[in-house]
């Protein structure tokens, strides 16, 4: 393996796990109002047209970078229209007190 198929795949897996600390730290925080939803749906068109893309040339380090990076996107996009409507954790959403 030579020295750029190295640092591609560096690259998609740097890529794929830059937003698990987002992720996490909404999780916790259960706060996203500072996140825009455009910022949001740009993310997850640009991840789609990279998966499109690593496919069409057959690039798996592209694949599963752009595909880890849309399920992050979509985790925070679920996250942020919860927070927004109910005002609830997600937690809080399904223990509700009998």
């Amino acid at each position: 393996m030579d020295i750029w198929a190295i640092t591609g795949y560096f690259a998609a897996l740097t890529g794929a796990i830059s937003l698990i600390p987002e992720v996490i730290k909404t999780y916790r925080s259960h706060h996203l109002q500072d996140l825009s939803w455009g910022m949001l749906y740009l993310l997850l068109t640009s991840s789609i047209l990279w998966g499109s893309y690593g496919l069409h040339i057959n690039d798996i380090p592209l694949v599963a970078s752009a595909g880890t990076n849309l399920l992050m996107e979509i985790a925070l996009a679920v996250m942020k229209k919860h927070y927004d409507i109910t005002g609830k954790t997600l937690h809080e959403h399904f223990n509700k007190t009998r």
